[in-house]
């Protein structure tokens, strides 16, 4: 009960003072966030030396102290009561989440650079650091730069680089948010990785997940119980307590560090319908006011299955991950209706109901604020076997849907090798202690046995084991399918479409008037601006079919349209 009225006595807007360590001038300020009385720093020398300082209580719940005659390059761990630990607050971790962390220099404030504008309906490329080269890290990503540019996308958008236990995973189990995950590369690569971006003319955004820390080397408990909430369970363990002063300096400091010092241009905000804030301004809320007043400002994407207004209207976020669009291309190309597909119907008419409102919520006009993806690392990831959309749709079908989704103005993501089509699979993988490790694995077998093709023992054993290095190497990018057919035809569609929309004074305008139509087996949807039209015209019958008039600007294959007739299961855009 009396750690319970602390917490109440300390408002949720409280100004908590950024934690962790920070050079000052003559030497490093060290904050530790905690109601614990004995509260010391160890420096930890090169030859494993070791000094201890008191960190004096400043306040209630904040302990603090600046250690003279240091600075970046110091390691430390802190020590609460007799127990050391890591500091979660650290801004690097070079030996991990488990290992002493390093103080950081000041990163220089990112140079100002045109904001990634939402009203636009950008295209964005979602990439897993670990994955998307041979060698896992920020500097061999940086290397594939140019490709990303050249295929004209307007962003990059990177799982979560928050350090977790293990060399890999996909990093929603971070449990050091301020620090990147050292497998991929020291803190100075990831600004070279943003900075590299940005000249070539590319926005940065980051997965950034606050509704739940990793089950492994989480040691915020260990700093103050208080900072989670037990009575309010998660899919992931008690939630993260926003009331706590802390705990919400923290978010507000991911904020800070990844647009200001890092110069990010945004963050995706991991399932937002997951973090429990009962105060009375929501902290999404509250970082949305953030950020209004940071350079650029930067965007605020969530991934929320509520399907809810008030993520625009009350918690004021600039989008959100649109699933349903997926879902129902899905279901209406591979007849699966297993799981959350149950609710949608293999048809024409349920895919484009979904296109006028622009989600199964209340319609809006404002669908650039829909992030719409025939592919992310969710949708396939999340499956046993890690299939990507080109290896579940036939090759016609998949092309016609990647025509229609970056003909809608809605906002796109893109999915790592999608635009080659690949066949790579991207499976679920981890790296945890052998003890948890083991019941991961278990788990992920068992949670597939409710599908049909799972139900028996046999086939749940061919599901790979995500602790096997093996099965992060399978989801490794192969950048040569690139170059072999019929890949590198499906990379000149997306170059095509992609083109198409930028350059197109009827595609670029996101509120251009937008109707959509279904004629029997065939998808007829039209945009309208300034006296123009563009019009899409998609056949998922099995007979040619008649064309709209107007011009062809580009067709879902070369043969596909003949006479003014469309082909079956292919789709073509006309200037109307």
């Amino acid at each position: 009960m009396e750690r319970m009225q602390r917490i109440a006595s300390l408002a949720p807007t409280d100004p908590m003072p950024r934690p962790g360590a920070h050079v000052v001038e003559g030497g490093v300020r060290f904050r530790v966030p905690t109601h614990a009385s004995d509260v010391s720093v160890v420096l930890v020398a090169p030859d494993g030396t070791r000094r201890i300082r008191a960190l004096p209580r400043v306040r209630d719940g904040l302990h603090e102290a600046v250690v003279p005659g240091i600075g970046a390059g110091t390691r430390y761990l802190l020590r609460i009561g007799d127990r050391e630990l890591p500091d979660p607050f650290a801004r690097s971790l070079p030996e991990g989440p488990r290992g002493a962390a390093e103080v950081l220099a000041p990163l220089a404030p990112r140079a100002p650079r045109r904001p990634l504008d939402m009203a636009g309906a950008p295209v964005i490329y979602e990439l897993h650091v670990g994955t998307f080269t041979r060698e896992g890290t920020f500097a061999a990503a940086r290397e594939k730069l140019p490709h990303l540019a050249a295929l004209g996308v307007d962003a990059i958008e990177l799982m979560p680089v928050a350090s977790f236990p293990g060399a890999r995973g996909w990093g929603y189990d971070g449990v050091a948010l301020l620090a990147p995950h050292a497998a991929y590369g020291a803190p100075e690569e990831l600004v070279r990785f943003v900075d590299e971006a940005h000249r070539l003319g590319l926005s940065v955004l980051l997965d950034v997940v606050l509704n739940h820390f990793g089950p492994d080397a989480n040691w915020l408990p260990a700093i103050d119980p208080s900072l989670f909430d037990e009575d309010e369970p998660t899919p992931w363990g008690a939630a993260p307590r926003f009331a706590h002063p802390a705990m919400r300096a923290l978010a507000r400091e991911v904020l800070r560090l990844y647009v200001v010092e890092y110069g990010f241009d945004g963050l995706r905000l991991d399932a937002t319908h997951a973090i429990v804030d009962r105060t009375g301004t929501h902290v999404i809320a509250e970082l949305a006011q953030i950020a209004r007043g940071l350079p650029g400002p930067p965007v605020l994407i969530a991934e929320d299955e509520r399907r809810d207004p008030m993520l625009f209207d009350r918690l004021h976020l600039d989008g959100t991950w649109a699933d349903d669009f997926h879902h129902a291309v899905h279901v209406l190309l591979t007849g699966e209706r297993d799981g959350y597909y149950a609710p949608y119907e293999p048809t024409l008419s349920t895919l484009a109901d979904v296109l006028r409102a622009g989600w199964r919520g209340p319609a809006r006009s404002d669908r650039e604020r829909f992030v719409y993806c025939l592919e992310n690392h969710d949708q396939t990831g999340n499956r046993a076997m890690g299939d990507r959309f080109w290896s579940l749709a036939r090759e016609e079908d998949a092309r016609a849907a990647t025509l229609l989704m970056l003909f809608a103005p809605s906002s796109v993501l893109l999915f790592q090798g999608q635009e080659w089509g690949t066949r790579v699979p991207f499976l679920y993988f981890t790296d945890h202690e052998p003890e948890l490790g083991a019941k991961v694995s278990e788990g992920r077998r068992s949670e597939f046995a409710q599908f049909p093709a799972f139900r028996d023992p046999a086939s749940r054993a061919r599901i790979p084991d995500p602790q096997d290095e093996q099965t992060f190497l399978r989801a490794k990018v192969d950048w040569s399918e690139r170059e072999r057919a019929p890949h590198d035809a499906i990379l000149a569609l997306h170059r095509a479409a992609l083109s198409l929309r930028k350059s197109d004074p009827v595609l670029r305008d996101a509120r251009a008037e937008w109707q959509v139509a279904r004629h029997g087996e065939m998808l007829i949807v039209t945009r309208a601006s300034r006296g123009q039209r563009r019009v899409l015209a998609w056949n998922l019958g099995h007979e040619p079919r008649d064309l709209p008039a107007g011009r062809v600007l580009l067709a879902s294959r070369g043969d596909a349209v003949q006479e003014r007739r469309i082909a079956p299961r292919c789709a073509a855009i006309l200037e109307g």
